[in-house]
């Protein structure tokens, strides 16, 4: 699995990513072709990036006392899984994944995506968490909203100015091949790992 990151940070200075490089509120990340990413963020959330993907990190704050902060990711463009973290259990929309066509707002769960510009098919599904419980995302835009509920459920979006399609439940098959190579690369939230874990 090839773990090519580069960030850009704020002042317009460009590094690779090593493990353990610290991510910074306004960095853009941007992965190398077929590169499959997996990050940990301060609540315990996890992201994974795919092959030629790049993200923006609009806002990350967090009150290690309460668990309680709000994170703001802009998914300009490539295939994407997150685990949510202590931020998105706190209150509704405290944890935010922007698209070029829609926003999603994460309710404590699990989901895939695949994110591109205004006029490309985008896609989001709603996944288990990993001890099994299910949450919900709320995928909207200036046109409409639609709430995945249900393990797998899938909605699609091609434009800003449209409505999210009615959602439709994934096979496991669909969902593998949509989002396999992403969601290989998610690493296992520190709250869920075994010791002797990386």
């Amino acid at each position: 699995v090839s773990r090519t990151l580069w960030i850009t940070r704020t002042n317009g200075v460009r590094v690779k990513a090593d493990k353990g490089t610290p991510l910074f509120e306004g960095d853009l990340l941007e992965t190398g072709i077929g590169a499959q990413v997996g990050i940990v963020y301060a609540d315990d959330s996890t992201l994974a990036l795919g092959s030629d993907a790049r993200l923006v990190i609009e806002k990350m704050s967090l009150d290690p006392a309460t668990g309680s902060g709000e994170m703001v990711q802009n998914m300009v463009r490539g295939p994407f899984s997150f685990i949510s973290g202590q931020i998105a259990k706190t209150a509704p929309d405290a944890m935010q994944v922007k698209t070029p066509v829609a926003t999603l707002g994460i309710r404590g769960t699990s989901g895939h995506g695949i994110a591109g510009p205004e006029g490309s098919q985008n896609s989001f599904s709603l996944a288990p968490d990993p001890d099994g419980t299910v949450g919900q995302i709320s995928v909207f835009n200036g046109a409409g909203v639609q709430t995945l509920t249900q393990v797998n459920q899938t909605t699609t979006v091609t434009s800003f100015n449209a409505a999210p399609a009615r959602p439709v439940v994934l096979t496991p098959q669909q969902v593998a091949e949509r989002y396999g190579a992403v969601t290989k690369a998610a690493p296992k939230p520190p709250s869920q790992r075994q010791h002797g874990d990386e």
